[in-house]
């Protein structure tokens, strides 16, 4: 609702599809993310609505902006970063010790996503619009033949 709230403040929500507005809460994890989506998703729609005289914005338009962003994201890590997002992606357990360590670099700091109120209760992720890129990075054959050199070391 939060998300929806702010969404709500900067535009007239009967311009975008629910199923859309939806999509892009979920896949966003940082607030700029989704503003971001929603600002450039509009944008895409305008130019739509100029052409072709159709309204909301939908969910396609959300998801094609959201792979627009991945893309950004993708060309931005070196391979260790990505091996180190991976890790950290698949170590559940260690996230909250090795937070601290993570978020102090540049390259990190805009990918690791905080949840829960209380400091108790507080755990970490890394941010959803990353999650795919995550699972074709594992599947990418440079990688994992870069991690096997690396252990015969």
């Amino acid at each position: 609702d939060y998300y929806k709230k702010i969404a709500g403040k900067r535009m007239d929500l009967e311009l975008i599809d629910d199923k859309a507005l939806k999509k892009a809460i979920v896949s966003t994890g940082r607030l700029s993310e989704f503003i971001f989506v929603i600002r450039n998703a509009s944008i895409k729609t305008y130019a739509t609505i100029n052409e072709k005289k159709k309204g909301k914005i939908t969910e396609r338009k959300i998801e094609t902006v959201l792979e627009e962003l991945r893309h950004v994201y993708d060309r931005e890590f070196t391979e260790e970063g990505i091996r180190n997002l991976i890790n950290f992606h698949n170590k559940k357990e260690m996230k909250n010790r090795i937070i601290e360590t993570v978020v102090k670099t540049p390259e990190f700091s805009f990918t690791i996503v905080g949840y829960g109120t209380k400091e108790d209760e507080r755990w970490y992720e890394i941010s959803p619009i990353l999650l795919p890129l995550i699972e074709n990075w594992r599947t990418n054959r440079s990688l994992q033949r870069l991690d096997r050199v690396r252990f015969m070391r």
